[in-house]
């Protein structure tokens, strides 16, 4: 058996946070989010701040290479990446394949839980693991993000909104698939319907049935 691998990606306020905290939980292995930010900060020379807002922005690519150029600051990576970047050659494509790295350095290397961050996708042929989804109903997710960041309804239902457009943006632009179809997935749930520990259950049940030996 490989590593147990699970990369979990939502439409925000479906849970995903909770659920990966309770599958790591489960199964006594890592859960890793902004390690992914940290890591390729530490490579790129710039703050962890730094991806995380280009992440979020429309054509985030684009603004991330406009930023590591005037950006740009030798970082020690204790040897953990040795390929830095050359100002010269910094593109759109070589950010991406910055954060591709580090994905897939974490999953090369032990157990993990994968939140965001286009793992899905970037680990799609990996042979370990598996690949979830979560999602509710917009009222649902809008009433989670009110409680989480204390917003009244407009203000969370324009939070909402504007991370699904950028979330698409990114997975089609970055990755020409589309967030919310069921093909990039191995096990799609409704976190309206379950509960987040009963999403995590399941998760582990997959996982156990996709690394159960032939």
């Amino acid at each position: 058996m490989g590593n147990r691998l699970i990369t979990i990606t939502e439409a925000l306020g479906s849970g995903a946070p909770q659920v990966s905290r309770a599958v790591g939980d489960r199964l006594g292995i890592r859960v890793v989010d902004r390690e992914v930010l940290l890591r390729a900060a530490q490579s790129a020379g710039v703050t962890a701040q730094t991806i995380e807002e280009a992440e979020r922005a429309p054509s985030f690519l684009a603004r991330m290479a406009d930023w590591l150029q005037s950006s740009w600051q030798p970082a020690d990576t204790d040897g953990v990446f040795e390929n830095h970047l050359n100002l010269s050659i910094v593109t759109n494509d070589r950010y991406r394949e910055l954060i591709e790295e580090v994905i897939r350095n974490i999953a090369d290397t032990g157990d993990a839980v994968i939140l965001g961050h286009g793992a899905h996708v970037i680990l799609r042929d990996h042979p370990d693991g598996i690949r979830v989804y979560l999602n509710a109903p917009f009222a649902t997710r809008v009433a989670r993000v009110m409680e989480a960041e204390s917003l009244d309804q407009p203000a969370a239902e324009k939070l909402a909104r504007e991370h699904d457009l950028s979330r698409r943006s990114f997975f089609e632009e970055t990755h020409k698939v589309r967030r919310n179809e069921a093909q990039n997935y191995d096990l799609c749930l409704r976190t309206d319907k379950l509960s987040f520990d009963a999403c995590a259950a399941a998760i582990c049940l997959v996982l156990d049935e996709v690394q159960a030996p032939a």
